[in-house]
């Protein structure tokens, strides 16, 4: 990895000069963990906030809520282990996935500090779907300035980067979009966020999934159309689907939707779950061939 050969395919972005005034330890032993990665060009900071002066605060919590109750209630601790690689799954050209997992990364950022969530996708994505949309993050609650985004030039390095970045608690979640982890990396990926104190997000294609897990939970998130009652496009809504719990309660499905004014995830009642299975959202395929 060292090598100079191999980092020029790495992504690298100019971000403004940091303040000194008011730093925080954290966010000193934050840059001091980052700096081989910032002088090889490894990484591209998004934004400020997530390495100012943060509160002192009382010991993290050790799960991640939802915000769902009836959810968190199928966890162990009533919510994601910090301390866990968690997994969701999906159709492969259906985002429900990412999104899902950027509002529980996002919620997990909220709860410890406000630090950053740092974000690790294959370098072909940036060429396919572009740079993230800071406000379209917003609208689903994820502060864009608490984003480190790193773009790896294959799924070796994704996995290492990942590794890296929970093993040095560099930040208060790590996600690892595109790149579905063999059982050996999952173990290696676990035991780096148990030593962080992670958490360890990764979103991949459901066809990839393993048969032989080391997840902490495996969620298939789906996308649903919008609510009965919904006005123009509607609020986004996933069917999600719990297949793997550590110590939990694995093979139940719920209903969420997205209320951005709360900016929270709540459950949709059993007569909108209904309708949402008659109301199926056109496949993208069909949208292609019509277009």
């Amino acid at each position: 990895m060292g090598g100079s050969s191999r980092t020029s395919a790495w992504s690298t972005t100019y971000w403004p000069k940091r303040p000194e005034a008011g730093r925080s330890m954290e966010s000193h032993r934050l840059e001091a963990a980052l700096a081989p990665l910032l002088a090889a060009g490894l990484v591209a900071r998004a934004g400020a906030s997530a390495y100012d002066a943060r509160p002192a605060a009382s010991p993290a919590a050790t799960v991640v809520g939802t915000g769902a109750p009836a959810l968190d209630s199928w966890l162990p601790g009533g919510g994601l282990a910090r301390a866990g690689l968690h997994e969701f799954t999906g159709a492969p050209l259906d985002l429900a996935p990412l999104a899902f997992a950027l509002i529980l990364a996002g919620r997990g950022a909220n709860c410890s500090g406000a630090g950053p969530v740092i974000w690790i996708r294959l370098a072909h994505a940036t060429s396919e779907h572009g740079l993230p949309y800071g406000f379209g993050l917003a609208q689903i609650g994820f502060d864009p300035d608490r984003l480190i985004l790193v773009d790896a030039p294959n799924a070796r390095d994704a996995l290492w980067a990942a590794e890296e970045s929970l093993r040095a608690s560099c930040g208060d979640a790590v996600l690892l979009d595109g790149v579905a982890p063999d059982l050996t990396a999952q173990r290696r990926l676990l035991l780096a966020a148990e030593q962080g104190e992670g958490p360890a997000f990764a979103t991949y294609a459901a066809t990839k999934v393993a048969t032989s897990s080391a997840a902490t939970t495996r969620w298939l998130v789906t996308s649903q159309a919008a609510g009965p009652d919904a006005v123009g496009v509607g609020a986004p809504r996933w069917r999600v689907d719990l297949e793997r719990c550590r110590g939990g309660r694995a093979g139940r499905s719920m209903l969420l939707e997205w209320n951005e004014a709360g900016r929270v995830l709540v459950e949709a009642t059993d007569a909108q779950l209904h309708a949402a299975h008659k109301k199926q959202p056109v496949p993208a395929e069909k949208l292609r061939k019509a277009g």
